[in-house]
């Protein structure tokens, strides 16, 4: 961003543990949560996640783009899941 100023606030029901903006898109971002899921948002429309994606048993604490798929890794001990970006 070059704002000095906050310019979205996205709000999570549960503890926020990684962000990572698409390579591509800037207004593309993955949220990995301790909710187990991963949240991506359409930051032009920041109102509710692009999509949820499940499948991690605790906390996602990392998460990574590469190209359009995201990488995830989790207090579960289970890492590189790779997501296509679908809605």
């Amino acid at each position: 961003t070059t704002t000095k100023e906050g310019v979205c606030t996205l709000q999570n029901r549960a503890n926020v543990c990684s962000v990572k903006f698409h390579p591509t898109s800037a207004h593309m971002l993955a949220i990995g949560s301790a909710d187990h899921r991963i949240h991506v948002y359409d930051l032009r429309q920041p109102s509710t996640p692009l999509m949820t994606l499940q499948g991690h048993r605790e906390a996602v604490s990392y998460v990574h783009w590469v190209g359009d798929e995201l990488v995830s890794a989790s207090t579960d001990c289970q890492c590189s899941f790779i997501y296509p970006l679908r809605s």
